[in-house]
């Protein structure tokens, strides 16, 4: 599966071809290169088949610039080498220069001589004969024959030859390659069950690893003669040193350390068995297992190993289980060999690693190294140093490279120090209890399965015009192994000839895989245009991880060939049809490329393991975890029963069971918590500068990934994310170096996080900064808080112009959204060092519109908000830590509430006025901009303008205006018009107050309302007065100053006022010269007119 940052990791380019050699090595030298230049040009999108003039000649370009400077100096002097844009005549020179015509007498010759090698199967060895086939001019027809007689000559299982002998002219070279894998494979289980009853303890003993069975009390103090370990007699059959030979004396059945013969010299004893002889003659194999080395001299004599080490012994043959170990920071499969005494690797492992960029420091080897019962030692290429890890333990190893062909070692020392073998009476360890699971469930581990009474059907839209495309030409040099893909494909009954017309036909495109083998890859573009998606759900990482939070134990199980394993309905099979130069053929399995091929494989997998408590797939890799050895075994054997019972099967090499770190989909899962996967890690600890912003775009892609474990990720990858914008130059200059670098360490020394606990008490930790947001998801565990996840992402551009209320509101929103799958349907709190926002979030809040957008999209959740102190907030260097640089693309909480702010402000302008004329005006008033100033800052202590100080909480900013709520804050020189437009058809004070409070706001308003409708001029022309009192008489008062009439005269245009005060009775009046009519200075008027008169 290909992952976001492959562009960043350029695919590996072609060497220079070597035309140094003789003229038949030069030719086929040549010809081998050339395949392989054409199907590295292919894979970098070169193809020949429709190719424009400017692409052909890229190629040829690209072919001169890869072939190296001596074919460029000899193409230049070559003849017919057409223009620059013909690519095809280019190849034509030069392989007239290099390419021999073929000798075929000499080609047959080659043929002949040709044999079944050690280790090499029949099928490998047929395969041989055919390229050594091509060239000897066979007759037509006689290839088969030749290569059967071949086979029947050469092979080396004379079981084999004397089977083939017996079919006499009826065997044909398909049934001898049958024949043969048929006996190959009887062979192989014969070893495998031989190699179980060696191994097996007596009846009623208890298996155990390197642990002597012993037959009573008396053994137990008895040191053998033969082997000098205690428990067992020289005569038993037991003994270690049974069979084996004595570097010594060369005699047998003994160890040098207990040899009692005169020594002999090396010479003597090494005359004994040169050639790999035994004394009697017999041929024995150097197998590179039970390896014993000698530290710098040339003696084989054992004397100088201390008689009381012991080797202990593991089989040499038959299939082992390897440990990943991490080796100079390459994970390498090893065999862990309590009998070796050195770290052994072969030399095609070390290129390899040599490849992979291993940290190592590499010397001269002067050790002798020495198979099991062999005197001749094997011949040591180097040596080298190397940090070696497995799981936390570390420890600091030498590895010696050897030139022969083996499994890599790990030595008996070097394992104990990072605790993968114990040496003594222990209980069995997984790899053996797991090896007797896979033979109880053999048929799991077998072949290529198909789902068992079920086929999957197509949903084709028939209004979809079929296309049925032409054929892709296939490269002459792919054009065999193309047929023999498409042979295996038939045999494994997974794609059938097409025999009758069908209306769609798509193309084949073919893909080298690294093993020299090639993939068929059809383009189904044109046909997924015409299936109908089922939209069944695919569940994502973070909700299988839930599920993990009291699991120790973890199994993964890998379907083999996925989407294969399930069968598709005859009447589905038709949109399949591919069309190769061997003709037609279809699918009778689901394939890759089908748009609805996930959702429909994850649904069938889904429901053959439904039910089974502790399992989860994601496509083909199931997971089995659970708290306990036995919970976990007991789970895994109800799964592998299903898989069974189902028809499915595994691949059982990349299947791991019972094990206690696991790498599940990018992500390490151990007993502790979660860490990044190791090839996420080693991707991006391994990535070169990105040299291009498609290259960053990958990078960042890929950290992305593992983005959960780095608390400032957003602060970090900030430098190189600017990079990407599309009108910003790409400059990695020393801050993008840094960054880059900081990236990679931050993810090598990442935290392990928690699993998820449904029940836990949990905590969502938000805060914001004027350039970011962080957040951090927090449980409280068994034993104590533990982080589960970490989030932090930089504002835009609009988001940075929010008030500082407003940016931390958007925090909890945005921290809620981006934990919904582990926050919808429970409890709990949401922490934050801004105290508002305790009250903001209440229920009976009047937030701000852009908030208040906000607090609608958190009434999914139940949430209590919480304040802590800043400097508590674990969450604030993750916000606070961002650069203030190019900020990131805009995110959908502020698209939306943005949009719904700017809509409130366009519903609260007035139809008389545009918004932008609101804005205009409000951009350059300086109430206005003192105000923003104040939302923007949160400072309001300094203000001038009181009346905004109660409604703070309610105010925000779209562009220059000013929002209360949903009503817009006019700018003073548009009030007078507002209140005009809100008196419009000469309403009452009331009616214009009700209009005004509907779209608009400033403080006193209402007051100028009220003044405007009493003042304006066409209301005091057309309305009726209010009617006058009816008169009424007044009775005399029965003395002076006994009923006194009082008013109020003005205001004058002094802006003074009168107060009169007229006496009923006698008519005589006092007045008093006003500036306030309030009702202080009116009582004090009174009191003194009273004072006077009484």
């Amino acid at each position: 599966m290909a992952f976001a940052g492959a562009e960043l990791l350029a695919l590996r380019g072609v060497p220079h071809f070597d035309p140094t050699g003789g003229a038949s090595i030069v030719s086929g030298k040549w010809k081998a290169w050339l395949e392989e230049f054409e199907a590295y040009a292919d894979s970098r999108g070169l193809f020949l088949d429709g190719c424009t003039p400017a692409q052909e000649a890229q190629r040829r370009a690209l072919l001169l610039y890869t072939a190296g400077p001596v074919v460029r100096e000899t193409f230049k002097t070559l003849p017919n080498k057409g223009e620059r844009n013909e690519y095809q005549k280019a190849t034509d020179a030069l392989n007239a220069h290099y390419v021999v015509k073929p000798n075929a007498t000499f080609q047959r010759h080659l043929f002949r001589k040709t044999k079944q090698e050690d280790g090499e199967t029949v099928a490998q060895f047929v395969t041989k004969l055919r390229q050594v086939a091509i060239g000897c001019n066979f007759v037509a027809g006689d290839v088969e024959n030749q290569i059967l007689d071949q086979v029947v000559q050469y092979c080396r299982a004379d079981k084999l030859r004397r089977r083939m002998l017996e079919k006499g002219g009826e065997l044909k070279l398909n049934d001898a390659l049958s024949m043969a894998a048929a006996l190959e494979a009887v062979e192989g289980q014969f070893n495998s069950m031989s190699l179980r009853e060696r191994e097996r303890p007596r009846a009623g003993g208890q298996v155990q690893v390197n642990q002597v069975l012993y037959e009573n009390d008396r053994k137990k103090n008895l040191e053998c003669y033969r082997c000098g370990n205690k428990g067992h007699f020289g005569k038993d059959a037991s003994c270690p040193a049974k069979g084996k030979i004595c570097r010594k004396c060369g005699g047998q059945n003994h160890f040098a350390t207990m040899c009692k013969s005169k020594a002999k010299s090396t010479s003597e004893a090494r005359g004994k068995f040169r050639d790999g002889k035994s004394r009697d003659g017999k041929k024995y194999k150097n197998r590179v297992r039970q390896v014993e080395g000698e530290p710098g001299h040339d003696s084989d004599d054992d004397n100088s190993r201390g008689r009381d080490q012991r080797y202990y012994q593991f089989a040499v043959n038959g299939d082992h289980e390897k440990v990943p170990i991490i080796i100079g920071g390459v994970t390498v499969p090893v065999i862990v060999d309590s009998g070796s005494d050195c770290n052994v690797i072969d030399q095609m492992l070390w290129e390899k690693l040599k490849k992979d960029k291993i940290i190592c420091k590499s010397t001269k080897s002067t050790k002798r190294l020495y198979p099991y019962t062999s005197q001749i030692p094997l011949t040591t290429v180097g040596c080298f140093t190397a940090t070696v890890e497995v799981g936390k333990m570390k420890s600091i190893a030498e590895f010696v490279v050897i030139k022969e062909k083996g499994e890599p070692l790990l030595s008996k020392h070097t394992s104990r120090e990072l605790g993968v073998l114990q040496v003594g009476i222990v209980h069995v360890n997984a790899v053996q209890s797991y090896a007797g699971l896979k033979h109880e469930f053999e048929a799991v581990f077998k072949g290529v399965g198909k789902l068992k009474g079920r086929q999957v059907r197509l949903a084709v839209d028939e209004t979809v015009k079929p296309v049925a495309q032409p054929v892709r030409r296939t490269p002459f040099g792919l054009r065999k192994k193309v047929e023999m893909k498409i042979a295996e494909l038939i045999d494994l009954d997974i794609i059938e000839p097409v025999e009758r017309s069908t209306p769609w036909v798509s193309p084949v495109v073919i893909v080298p895989k690294r093993n020299d083998e090639i993939r068929l890859c059809i383009d189904m573009r044109r046909v997924n245009e015409a299936i109908i998606r089922e939209r069944h759900p695919i569940p994502t990482i973070e909700e299988v991880l839930q599920e993990l939070s009291i699991s120790k134990v973890f199994s993964k199980i890998d379907l083999k060939w996925g989407y294969h394993q399930l069968e598709l309905h005859p009447e589905s099979r038709e949109v399949t049809t591919f069309v190769t130069h061997c003709g037609l053929f279809r699918y009778k399995r689901l394939l890759f490329g089908i748009n609805a091929a996930p959702e429909i494989y994850q649904y069938e997998i889904h429901r053959v393991i439904a039910g089974i408590e502790g399992a989860a797939n994601i496509s083909d890799d199931i997971i089995v975890h659970a708290s306990t050895q036995k919970e976990h075994d007991k789970r895994l054997k109800q799964v592998l029963g299903r898989l069974r019972d189902a028809g499915l099967t595994a691949n059982a090499e990349k299947c791991k069971f019972g094990v206690s770190e696991l790498d599940f989909m990018g992500h390490r899962l151990t007993s502790e918590g979660l860490n990044p996967g190791l090839a996420k890690v080693k991707a991006i600890a391994e990535a070169r500068e990105p040299q291009n912003a498609t290259e960053m775009r990958s990078f960042l892609g890929l950290v992305n990934y593992c983005a959960k474990f780095i608390p400032n990720f957003a602060t970090l990858a900030d430098p190189l994310r600017k990079l990407t914008r599309k009108d910003t130059p790409f400059q990695f200059g020393h801050e993008q170096q840094q960054a880059f670098k900081a990236l990679k360490e931050s993810l090598m020394s990442a935290e392990t996080l928690g699993y998820y606990d449904l029940n836990a008490p949990t905590k969502v930790i938000a805060d914001a900064s004027p350039v970011g947001l962080g957040a951090v998801l927090v449980q409280v565990h068994a034993d104590g808080p533990r982080i589960v996840a970490y989030a932090s992402r930089s504002l835009s551009n609009v988001e940075r112009r929010y008030s500082q209320t407003e940016k931390e509101a958007l925090g909890l929103v945005w921290a809620c959204e981006r934990f919904h799958a582990y926050l919808y349907g429970i409890e709990f709190d949401l922490v934050t060092d801004h105290k508002p926002l305790e009250v903001i979030y209440s229920p009976r809040s009047k937030p701000c519109a852009r908030i208040e957008r906000w607090v609608l999209r958190l009434q999914q959740y139940k949430y209590r908000v919480v304040h802590i102190a800043g400097k508590s907030n674990i969450a604030d260097p993750l916000s606070r830590l961002l650069k203030d640089d190019q900020p990131r693309e805009t995110s959908v909480l502020e698209t939306e509430a943005e949009s719904f702010v700017r809509f409130v402000a366009v519903q609260s302008t007035p139809g008389a006025v545009t918004t932008k004329e609101v804005e205009r005006e409000s951009e350059h008033d300086p109430e206005l901009e003192v105000i923003r100033e104040c939302i923007h800052s949160g400072q309001w202590d300094d203000c001038p303008y009181k009346a905004y100080i109660p409604i703070k909480d309610e105010l925000c900013i779209i562009g220059q205006c000013v929002l209360r709520g949903s009503r817009l804050v006019i700018p003073q020189a548009q009030r007078p018009k507002m209140v005009s437009l809100a008196h419009e058809g000469h309403l009452g004070i009331v009616g214009t107050k009700q209009n005004l409070r509907t779209k608009v706001w400033w403080p006193g308003c209402e007051k100028d309302a009220e003044k405007f409708v009493k003042t304006c001029h066409g209301c005091q022309i057309t309305s009726r007065g209010n009617p006058p009192e009816p008169i009424r008489s007044t009775m005399l008062p029965t003395g002076p100053w006994v009923d006194v009439a009082v008013d109020f005269l003005g205001p004058l245009p002094t802006g003074e006022s009168i107060l009169v005060v007229v006496d009923y009775y006698s008519r005589y009046y006092e007045y008093a010269i006003m500036k306030s009519t309030t009702a202080e200075k009116t009582v004090k008027a009174l009191a003194e007119i009273f004072g006077r008169h009484g």
